[in-house]
């Protein structure tokens, strides 16, 4: 993995790092206390293909800020050699989303019924779209355009910035669960009926492929990046974007 290859002056490069430091206490947050501090809270039981699925991505995680550090601190060489490990990594990230979720598809409830109901590859490619397959299925589409650019840093860096966005969903959805008054510990961590946010956790939402919503202020972030430092909207910033907030909703319009 790699998120930008360049020679700018050091204070360019800061915007990436400290995104993937927001991402990162995201998932800290987020997952704090169903996964990290399980030791000491009991939230739900957790599969052993869910425990391999949570070290893939935080491993991605932690390997995207070490990535984004290196650019910062103009170690470009070792930032491109340990890029050939970001490949490998990045293409277990999709093969554990995916294994996570056809997994948990063999548990009798609805979406058990739902999936048997589907016949035929393009429905079955539809329908997994829509749910969490959505967003190791966006990742994948932008590190793949991320590793074919890898060239060109200014579209490198962006994609992979907007591939890391794509799974960051559930990370942020859970921290903006925390987000009111009171606080309880439910089965995926803590949750406040009152959060101001919880609109954007609804099934309307998830109904139309448009939960990727809770991550526009990122996206925001990078355009204002843009705009700032080239007054103009890169074309990988618009592309990502689309893959990333359209790519669940046009599956439904499909489907």
């Amino acid at each position: 993995m790699s998120v930008a290859i360049e020679s700018a002056p050091q204070r360019r490069q800061t915007f990436f790092l400290w995104v993937a430091v927001a991402f990162a206490i995201a998932v800290l947050w987020g997952f704090g206390p169903t996964y990290f501090l399980r030791p000491f809270l009991h939230t739900r039981d957790i599969s052993w293909i869910v425990h391999v699925h949570a070290l893939i991505y935080i491993g991605w995680i932690v390997l995207f800020v070490v990535q984004a550090t290196l650019v910062a601190r103009h170690k470009v060489d070792l930032h491109r050699r340990l890029g050939v490990l970001g490949v490998v990594w990045g293409i277990a990230v999709v093969v554990a989303g995916f294994a996570v979720t056809l997994t948990s598809l063999q548990t009798p409830g609805p979406r058990h019924d739902a999936w048997n109901a589907i016949h035929g590859p393009a429905a079955s490619l539809l329908w997994l779209t829509r749910i969490n397959t959505g967003d190791p299925m966006a990742f994948g589409l932008l590190f793949v355009g991320a590793i074919a650019l890898r060239r060109h840093s200014q579209a490198h860096k962006r994609l992979m910035l907007l591939a890391c966005l794509a799974l960051m969903l559930a990370a942020v959805a859970r921290a903006l669960d925390d987000v009111g008054w009171p606080i309880y510990l439910g089965p995926f961590g803590f949750e406040s009926p009152n959060s101001v946010f919880r609109f954007l956790n609804t099934p309307f939402l998830s109904a139309h492929g448009l939960n990727n919503l809770v991550l526009l202020p990122f996206f925001a972030a990078l355009v204002a990046y843009d705009l700032f430092k080239t007054r103009r909207v890169h074309p990988a910033t618009i592309a990502g974007g689309l893959v990333v907030f359209l790519l669940r909703p046009f599956a439904v319009l499909l489907g």
